[in-house]
């Protein structure tokens, strides 16, 4: 097929193209540039796992506790080395941190239900829950599965400490039971997968404090606007379409060749921090450079509003906080919604444009991480 008429039909129906989600955390094996233990092994880094979850601690991002299972799970059977020591990686980086001040909001996305962990043909449960002299098993037992309705959704930092202080259980000095690896096994048999998970957790925005710690009645003029923004956040729409939207002819033209895109006005894009290269947007897009963005509407909250005020073809991004940072973010450009996430048009660093599903995961990988490009 000649390229003209390829592009016709991907701009007829984008999301024809082969797409990228099933590799997106696969592929993700990267090693950090810098490390905060002495004792790594870098083999480890060998293993998607072991990256995702080394990521989850170096970006301090935001992971439902129950999301984790899946990782620790798959390190168990490749590595139970690697497992024990990312566990002792995250459990001394968050040694100090609670859940009231690690930056993240926890809120159940279906009902929670009350349930026993999994149960599983000769498993150890009670052994490790009932009899070991440590209670970190029936702590997380409890808090996790039995009952989750009263405790509540939790951030995967409440998990690394208490998963360290689930203790071996011995009976005797011929049988003795690994009991971090029972509890892993069960409960990545309970959630398998981030969809399984009734619980979502996200950064909490800072925009929301001003309003709650100044309610004093002389600031009660400049901070209206704030209250009523629910009522005229369609004026969003124009200032996207105004500032920041891509070329659909462009976006598509550049995933067709497969070629490397550049910009003059690119950031440096390190292979080794992961994200993408913001090189795309620029030559795709009208944006502005990217030392002048800002964050704007949040992805995810516009899929899952009925008002839809951020339009395909319109450059997102990643962001830690509210200035844009090209160091491990990905920017590309939005496609469209699905249940779960949604479709964007990226380009890795060092690699070619492609399309690629945000679902689940950490940090890049988690959709509600994305928010509409827009500029001071």
């Amino acid at each position: 097929m000649y390229l003209s008429a390829w592009v016709a039909v991907l701009l007829g129906s984008v999301i024809e193209l082969p797409l990228a989600s099933a590799f997106l955390i696969d592929h993700w094996n990267t090693v950090p540039a810098t490390t905060h233990s002495s004792h790594i092994s870098h083999h480890c880094f060998s293993y998607s796992s072991y990256n995702v979850l080394r990521q989850l601690g170096d970006a301090n991002a935001c992971l439902s506790a129950n999301s984790v299972w899946q990782y620790l799970d798959n390190l168990q059977v490749r590595s139970p080395s690697c497992r024990k020591e990312i566990q002792k990686y995250l459990a001394d980086k968050y040694a100090k941190t609670s859940q009231s001040n690690d930056g993240c909001v926890c809120n159940a996305r279906t009902a929670l239900v009350d349930h026993e962990i999994y149960r599983i043909k000769n498993g150890s449960i009670f052994d490790c829950r009932d009899h070991s002299h440590s209670s970190a098993y029936s702590n997380i037992d409890s808090t996790l599965f039995s009952n989750i309705k009263r405790h509540g959704c939790k951030n995967h930092v409440y998990l690394w400490h208490r998963l360290e202080n689930v203790a071996e259980f011995c009976s005797s000095a011929h049988r003795c039971v690994d009991c971090q690896q029972d509890l892993i096994v069960r409960a990545s048999l309970q959630y398998p997968s981030t969809n399984s998970d009734p619980c979502v957790c996200s950064k909490v925005e800072p925009s929301t404090t001003p309003s709650t710690r100044h309610p004093t009645t002389k600031t009660t003029t400049t901070q209206r606007p704030l209250t009523r923004a629910p009522t005229t956040s369609t004026t969003l729409a124009p200032t996207i379409s105004r500032h920041f939207v891509c070329d659909k002819r462009s976006v598509v033209e550049f995933i067709a060749l497969e070629q490397h895109t550049a910009h003059p006005k690119a950031s440096p894009c390190d292979p080794s921090s992961g994200g993408s290269d913001d090189a795309y947007v620029l030559a795709s897009c009208n944006a502005t450079s990217p030392i002048t963005w800002r964050r704007g509407q949040n992805v995810m909250a516009d899929c899952e509003s009925h008002t839809h005020l951020i339009p395909g073809f319109t450059p997102i991004s990643t962001f830690a906080q509210v200035n844009y940072d090209a160091l491990g973010s990905q920017s590309g450009v939005f496609l469209e919604c699905f249940n779960s996430g949604f479709k964007m048009a990226v380009q890795k660093c060092n690699g070619v444009p492609e399309i690629v599903h945000v679902e689940h995961g950490a940090f890049i990988n988690n959709p509600r991480n994305y928010y509409a490009i827009v500029t001071n």
